[in-house]
């Protein structure tokens, strides 16, 4: 199995949360992560060291992924979480590894097709023997170019360590967003005005950000509360919501997404408010395990709610909780993954 990194989400709760569970089903399973991380860049300042800095950091990651694959001969099957370096014009791992009799299994959860690495993407779904996607609106991308073997594969989420707190938390109403840093860039805008939406219901609610930096912002006069975002804190950051958010713009890209923050608030027992953009219409069911809010009106009205029936949301909570652990867990698509690898692992060339 390989991965950009051991940390990123993609990384995490696509291919890294899996390897156990395999192993437990009596499968050999080796992990092999990217280093330098398919995320990092240069903290120098713009100008020719940071340039060259960069450089360098492309040249080891690509050194490092023709050391991973180096062997990939023993493997039955090779499950890769996107391509093997993100740089667009690197086009020659992939078809090396198919040169090699690898079978692949091409993994995905974002719209990555949508940039300027599409050509890229369909290349490796041609040579690919399966391909793994978050959702259906990524699986009709990839089934033009592996129509044999494709798979939708949610993003799910440990629903034994994402768990319910034993105690609603006291004080007052907090409504959270959780992710990172990267996702908070393109978030913020819809986030600040939901924030002042939650100013208008309840003037003492508050408004937690968690993510890994401190994205240091004052929206609309209130102080927007930051919790720094860790592996070891993460769950129980988002169990002292009292609501989960997720807004989305209704975009191409963010259709490509796959719900993963609605899981996670939903799996610890916290109503999920969310745009009902891509999956997170069917991950949610409205005014049941969280609420489907398109305008700001409706996330005005969703959030009145919350706030006005707090004795309510743990009902909401634990119908959400029920549906994640049905739908959403490691458990409820191990064997639809297992049976993709099982699969690919036993077919020919994708022709």
């Amino acid at each position: 199995m390989l991965s950009g990194s051991m940390t990123d989400p993609a990384s995490r709760f696509r291919i890294l949360q899996f390897a156990e569970p395999l192993r437990a089903r009596g499968h050999e399973v080796a992990v092999r992560a990217s280093v330098p991380s398919r995320q990092w860049k240069s903290a120098l300042p713009d100008g020719v060291f940071r340039r060259m800095h960069s450089g360098l950091g492309a040249a080891g990651r690509l050194i490092n992924a023709v050391w991973r694959i180096r062997d990939l001969e023993k493997f039955d099957v090779v499950m890769m979480n996107r391509d093997l370096v993100p740089e667009v014009k690197v086009r020659f791992l992939e078809p090396w590894m198919y040169s090699r009799k690898a079978k692949i299994v091409f993994d995905f959860d974002d719209a990555i097709h949508l940039g300027p690495r599409r050509e890229k993407i369909e290349g490796i779904l041609k040579l690919s023997q399966g391909a793994a996607a978050g959702n259906d609106t990524l699986a009709a991308f990839a089934r033009a170019f592996q129509p044999r073997r494709c798979a939708v594969i949610p993003t799910v989420a440990d629903t034994l360590r994402w768990v319910p707190q034993k105690e609603r938390r006291a004080g007052p109403f907090r409504a959270g967003w959780s992710g990172s840093v990267g996702s908070f860039s393109l978030a913020a805008p819809l986030l600040k005005k939901i924030s002042e939406c939650l100013t208008e219901v309840d003037q003492e609610a508050e408004f937690v950000l968690v993510l890994e930096k401190d994205p240091r912002v004052n929206w609309g006069g209130r102080r927007v509360i930051y919790r720094r975002w860790t592996e070891r804190s993460e769950v129980e950051l988002i169990q002292d919501f009292d609501v989960g958010l997720m807004p989305l713009e209704d975009s191409p890209f963010e259709r490509g997404k796959c719900g993963l923050k609605a899981v996670q608030y939903m799996a610890c027992g916290i109503p999920a408010l969310v745009s009902p953009v891509g999956v997170n219409r069917e991950i949610v069911n409205h005014d049941k395990t969280g609420f489907h809010c398109s305008t700001f009106d409706q996330w005005r009205a969703s959030l009145t709610w919350a706030v006005q029936n707090r004795d309510k949301l743990a009902q909401m909570g634990r119908a959400g909780r029920e549906r994640a652990v049905k739908f959403y867990s490691v458990d409820a698509v191990l064997a639809a993954l297992e049976d993709l690898l099982k699969t690919a692992s036993e077919g020919g060339a994708n022709v």
